[in-house]
């Protein structure tokens, strides 16, 4: 079998109350069904912005010196990008291999298919979701989707099914 991989942007280390509590790493994944007009992240919607591919060991790897400051802070993993929930099968993976101690974040659109939510949510302790705006002209004007914003807001719900702390932010 054939070990799971996922493109990414980057890595950002140390990071504190901008990605869920205490202190944070954020690993930006390559990709998203999305073309905001405004978007942060551009890098992640071309193929020449993958700055590596790793396997969830290869990430753990990478993230795990900061294992202390994790633990000490109830902080953990955020994982951002583009649009996390394209790679569910990796952060399955990567949280069966993650110290329990850590929290696992995930910011997101939820602009994706209800099972894309569904598969994660047991798993993720914060969701930063950014939503843009709850008016849906607006939202269509800001955001070039296939998927509308009922369906985000349908999502929303799924994640409040699994009591999990969460927050709407226009980023």
């Amino acid at each position: 079998m054939r070990e799971t991989t996922a493109p990414f942007i980057g890595i950002g280390r140390h990071r504190m109350a901008t990605d869920g509590v205490g202190v944070t790493t954020l690993v930006a994944f390559h990709g998203c069904p999305l073309r905001c007009r405004y978007c942060l992240n551009p890098q992640c919607l071309n193929g020449d912005g993958v700055w590596r591919t790793m396997t969830p060991g290869e990430l753990y790897g990478e993230v795990e010196m900061d294992d202390l400051y994790f633990v000490a802070t109830g902080g953990g993993i955020c994982f951002g990008g583009g649009e996390p929930l394209l790679q569910t099968e990796f952060i399955r993976s990567f949280s069966d291999i993650m110290n329990p101690a850590w929290k696992l974040t995930l910011e997101t659109s939820l602009n994706v298919p209800v099972a894309s939510v569904q598969a994660v949510a047991p798993l993720a302790s914060e969701w930063i979701v950014d939503i843009k705006d709850m008016d849906a002209s607006v939202y269509r004007l800001i955001r070039v989707a296939a998927i509308c914003l009922y369906v985000v807001i349908w999502n929303g719900w799924q994640v409040r099914i699994y009591r999990k702390r969460y927050w709407f932010a226009c980023l």
